[in-house]
């Protein structure tokens, strides 16, 4: 399956999702955080993933990080991919990543921005 990589998130007012001041969020951003976010367990902290899905993630992601645009992935790759966003990511960005690789992504359309009221009570001076 091919997956464009470099599509912008957006937020909910379909302007580019910004983190900490960096470029615009990308797919292979998400996917990228997703895939090396550690599975812990909730009472230990320790680590709570089995050792080949873990070998797995690090693998795709070794493939993706080499690809800046597009990549070509296998289903069952795309499939333990999707599992790491929903685990990890907001209802948002999954829907729009989950879009995004099955390609039935529509960019949300910007809200225009507010103009500015001029005050007609306002008098010459």
């Amino acid at each position: 399956m091919k997956i464009k990589l470099n599509q912008q998130m957006q937020d909910e007012y379909g302007k580019p999702v910004i983190h900490g001041g960096k470029p615009p969020l990308t797919l292979r951003d998400v996917i990228v955080r997703s895939l090396l976010e550690p599975v812990r367990n909730p009472m230990t902290g320790a680590s709570d993933e089995d050792p080949k899905v873990k070998e797995e993630k690090y693998e795709i992601f070794r493939k993706v990080q080499k690809q800046r645009e597009q990549i070509e992935l296998k289903a069952e790759e795309v499939t333990l991919i999707k599992k790491c966003i929903e685990k990890y990511e907001t209802q948002l960005i999954q829907g729009e990543a989950h879009e995004m690789i099955e390609d039935k992504y529509e960019p949300i359309i910007p809200e225009p921005e507010p103009e500015e009221k001029e005050d007609k009570d306002e008098k010459p001076q």
